[in-house]
């Protein structure tokens, strides 16, 4: 099972697993990961994705607004091309100021949206309070922000993808997530039992070929 929500916290899901002898590889990761190489991850994922012109949207707080930076700096080489940028306001606890109501983020979502071409990608650089606000916003306009692309720079929270339900996977929402070495031995794992499995089919395919040429000499060679 690989567990992005903390799925483990549930005592039935833990009981389960148990169980069952369920190998569980958590996805969850508490640490923030360095600027510089979520900068770099996005401009590689984007670079797969094959989008030539993205816009930027970032929290406006220190760590949001260095990944942008390193980001622009890499766009730099001329690929891919920034086509706007716009930092949206978050709330600052030490300077009490007032949470940041959802009609100011949908006329400010709305007016920066608006002057983008369809499909542009839109790269939106943030924590989860940003994300929370971003995706509520597109519920509530979805005809205006689902002729772009969106990529999230983390995992948005599940509760609001989960608002999308069947439709999650036409709105063009992509997200970076975290990925842990063990990972790549669980895949493996499955890739070396995958090929196993093809050559032994292949195997029964020849001997099975083998017996079908030799029916008239009444014999099977294995």
């Amino acid at each position: 099972m690989v567990d992005m929500s903390s799925s483990l916290s549930d005592p039935r899901v833990a009981e389960s697993a148990g169980r069952y002898i369920i190998p569980v590889i958590p996805l969850k990761q508490e640490t923030a990961v360095p600027p510089e190489q979520l900068a770099k991850v996005l401009a590689e994922v984007i670079h797969d994705m094959d989008w030539e012109r993205v816009a930027i949207i970032h929290a406006d707080d220190e760590y949001s607004i260095f990944v942008t930076k390193v980001f622009s700096q890499i766009a730099k080489t001329g690929y891919p091309c920034i086509a706007a940028i716009r930092s949206l306001p978050v709330s600052n606890s030490e300077k009490k100021d007032k949470p940041v109501d959802a009609k100011s983020y949908h006329r400010m979502l709305t007016s920066f949206t608006s002057k983008l071409t369809d499909k542009t990608g839109i790269v939106v650089i943030g924590h989860d309070e940003t994300f929370k606000m971003v995706l509520h916003t597109f519920l509530e306009s979805q005809p205006t922000f689902s002729r772009l692309q969106w990529l999230f720079s983390w995992m948005p929270n599940f509760e609001k993808l989960s608002s999308f339900g069947s439709n999650l996977n036409t709105k063009q929402i992509y997200s970076l997530s975290p990925f842990p070495s063990e990972i790549f031995s669980f895949e493996d794992y499955w890739r070396k039992a995958w090929r196993h499995s093809f050559h032994l089919r292949r195997q029964r395919s020849l001997l099975h070929g083998v017996c079908h040429v030799s029916k008239e000499l009444q014999s099977c060679w294995f």
